[in-house]
């Protein structure tokens, strides 16, 4: 089992976390740069231990972007009136 990479992503996100609140950066970069051959990674283990088919590979691709794209639809709503409260 490949379970040690999905820890491995783990700490990569939390040290990135880490990386962003000291450093106050809001820096997308070096996050594309980190998670994207975790990312792979996770994905070649998923398949060489027989668990990733298409269909869970495509679910993961569509639950990835939908959680991508949920902090821009929270951007996009608190301009709306009703969340304007003084």
């Amino acid at each position: 089992m490949h379970a040690y990479i999905l820890w491995i992503a783990m700490l990569a996100y939390a040290l990135h976390v880490v990386e962003e609140y000291m450093f106050d950066w809001k820096g997308w970069a070096n996050a594309v740069l980190l998670f994207c051959p975790i990312a792979i990674w996770s994905y070649v283990g998923a398949r060489s231990d027989g668990v990733l088919s298409l269909r869970v590979g495509l679910l993961s691709c569509l639950i990835g972007a939908a959680l991508m794209a949920f902090p821009i639809v929270l951007l996009k709503l608190r301009l709306r009136p009703y969340f304007k409260q003084q």
